[in-house]
């Protein structure tokens, strides 16, 4: 998640500062990348710590505990960005369609 939002902030933030994002911890980067984030994530960036902790220091049996609570909070961030495209797309059908109606009625 954080990586495909850093792709988007390179794409559309202007100014964008890729040598003070690169040296940022990873909660710098994700208020950095605030706007590309779901908002839940954002709020929450415990949920890194937790995946570091657990990649670096937590035992087998902390992490079978923690397990579950973290997999419905990435799957809560997944649904949000899908929703979001999923509304985008939308958005950008119905007004490809108005355009249409648009241009005969011209």
């Amino acid at each position: 998640m954080i990586e495909p939002a850093h792709q988007e902030a390179i794409k559309t933030q202007s100014g964008w500062d890729e040598v003070a994002y690169g040296k940022a911890r990873m909660k710098e980067k994700m208020q950095l990348l605030t706007a590309y984030l779901p908002p839940y994530l954002v709020s929450n960036p415990v949920v890194y710590s937790i995946i570091s902790k657990g990649i670096h220091e937590l035992t087998e049996k902390e992490c079978v505990t923690y397990f579950p609570v973290l997999r419905s909070v990435i799957e809560y961030a997944l649904t949000d960005i899908k929703s979001k495209k999923d509304e985008e797309a939308a958005r950008n059908q119905l007004a490809a369609q108005l355009q249409s109606i648009g241009s005969k009625l011209s």
